[in-house]
């Protein structure tokens, strides 16, 4: 993996892992969020759940 910076409009979500495309957005709108993707053996995103939290809590455990 190489690092590159892009402009929030312009994030390459195409070229990135399919779960991306939904918990990024959130995060940088400064959301705080728990959530869980699961993917076949061939990266298809097979199911995500997402759920809003309004605190970070550390005992949150998957």
């Amino acid at each position: 993996m190489i690092p590159k910076w892009f402009n929030i409009a312009n994030i390459p979500y195409d070229n990135m892992f399919p779960d991306d495309r939904y918990w990024l957005p959130l995060i940088l709108e400064g959301q705080k969020i728990d959530a869980y993707f699961d993917f076949d053996e061939d990266w298809n995103l097979l199911a995500k759940d997402i759920k809003e939290l309004k605190e970070i809590d550390e005992t949150i455990k998957r």
